[in-house]
């Protein structure tokens, strides 16, 4: 077994006793003779120190590190949405009951070049929070009761959809007020910078969450608080749900096949690599670029920046596996999208 206690530094460490016994039977109480914890600690990032007779060890109590002495950066958990995937938990339909608390708290990043999509959702009832990138800002709508509240989050010149990761958190907390009326305060900040709180007073006491959706849903305009239509498109990172003590890590459940997680779609459980910003230069005639071949079932987009002194060029060709064949050009200064015509050679820069 373990006893906890303090070194002199205030720091939690764990000491190992085993148990033996003497010839009647009765248990004897043995340690380690020494605590090496106390003279060496070599856990880091918040570990907690274990002596034991061959040596300490160390339990990462910080999900974000691991390694023998906890200290290996862990990869985050991550995932790509392309519109038609999402993560969900609905309680009712299992038979559970609905998680409830005092508090709880969302937080997650992500990474998008469309304006608008469905971030997260937990709710059970009237009781719901609905957090959404909107026109690129970040859109909350929480229900308590009969209350309702909305936050937009939309820094002057700064949009969220710009492809670049952002940390979003959001938090409720209920306060009673008297045996009647309790208050809840929500806030959310992104990037650690761009902050707004608002607060509902009424009749409840708890929050409760049965269900929960990452990166969209099956209807999601349907969800109560619902100012996107859409699901999300992008990456997602380290998305995790605190309720109380309750802490739902819920990438990583989906990830490990958790019966707790329902996945919809072809998940990939890892982002992309970092785009290079660097333009890509095309100064002949002859000169072109080859993209991987791109299967998508229903739809897809693609997007870049282009710079160029020619007034004719073929910017971007679609030759598919049968006609009609789409393709984009510069025209006399003007650009055109159109089928069956011989396009003309490109001069120019072409970025992201």
């Amino acid at each position: 077994m373990y006893i906890n206690k303090k070194n002199e530094n205030t720091k939690l460490v764990a000491v190992l006793v085993t148990l033996k016994k003497d010839t009647d039977g009765k248990p004897i109480l043995r340690g380690n003779s020494s605590d090496v914890c106390e003279f060496r600690d070599p856990c880091q990032h918040g570990g907690i120190c274990i002596s034991t007779d061959s040596g300490p060890i160390c339990e990462c109590r910080n999900s974000d590190y691991e390694g023998e002495y906890c200290e290996k950066d862990k990869a985050p958990s991550e995932a790509v949405f392309r519109g038609m995937e999402f993560l969900s938990y609905d309680l009712s339909q299992t038979g559970g009951e609905p998680i409830v608390s005092a508090q709880d708290s969302v937080t997650f990043y992500f990474k998008t070049r469309q304006p608008s999509g469905l971030l997260f959702y937990t709710g059970d009832g009237t009781d719901y929070l609905n957090v959404a990138i909107k026109d690129g800002c970040l859109s909350l709508t929480m229900g308590l009761a009969n209350g309702k509240q909305e936050m937009q989050i939309k820094p002057n010149k700064v949009r969220f959809d710009d492809n670049q990761w952002h940390k979003v958190s959001v938090h409720r907390r209920i306060q009673e007020i008297s045996s009647i009326t309790s208050f809840c305060r929500l806030s959310a900040v992104v990037d650690g910078v761009y902050a707004d709180h608002s607060h509902i007073a009424g009749k409840f006491t708890m929050l409760s969450s049965s269900r929960v959706y990452v990166g969209g849903s099956i209807n999601t305009r349907a969800l109560p608080g619902a100012r996107v239509h859409n699901n999300f498109i992008g990456c997602m990172r380290k998305v995790e749900f605190i309720a109380d003590t309750l802490r739902l890590s819920l990438l990583e459940l989906g990830r490990s096949g958790s019966h707790l997680i329902s996945v919809a779609g072809q998940l990939d459980y890892k982002c992309p690599a970092g785009e290079s910003h660097d333009p890509i230069t095309f100064t002949t005639r002859e000169s072109h670029l080859i993209l991987p071949p791109w299967n998508a079932k229903k739809s897809g987009n693609i997007s870049f920046k282009f710079r160029t002194n020619e007034a004719n060029g073929l910017i971007l060709f679609n030759g598919g596996v049968r006609p009609p064949r789409d393709w984009m050009e510069i025209n006399s200064y003007f650009i055109y999208h159109d089928v069956h015509r011989v396009p003309y050679p490109s001069l120019g820069i072409l970025r992201n």
